[in-house]
């Protein structure tokens, strides 16, 4: 089965719980990309669920081409607009010839 890359936008209370669910439910998710706009609360825990970079600017996971999927949620109007900026970079790349 094909590993499935994710990117998560947001590293609070939420994020968290998203990175810990891939983590620990889907064996064949591996979580590249963990953004905050508040790049200093993303702390150490990222480690323990095998997450591999941290960014304070979320176009990084949109422009990273391996990223096959994003959780949404929302939890601000920061993420709202990121999230469907998101869907829209994303679709626009897949239908990309």
């Amino acid at each position: 089965m094909k590993k499935i890359t994710v990117g998560i936008i947001g590293a609070g209370r939420i994020g968290k719980v998203h990175a810990m669910s891939i983590a620990n439910q889907v064996p064949n998710a591996r979580i590249k990309w963990i953004a905050d706009y508040k790049e200093d609360v993303i702390g150490d825990w990222i480690y323990q669920y095998g997450i591999e970079n941290k960014t304070g600017n979320h176009m990084d996971i949109l422009n990273d081409p391996a990223v096959d999927a994003m959780p949404l949620r929302q939890a601000s109007i920061f993420s709202v607009k990121s999230q469907f900026r998101t869907m829209s970079i994303k679709l626009k790349q897949r239908s990309m010839p």
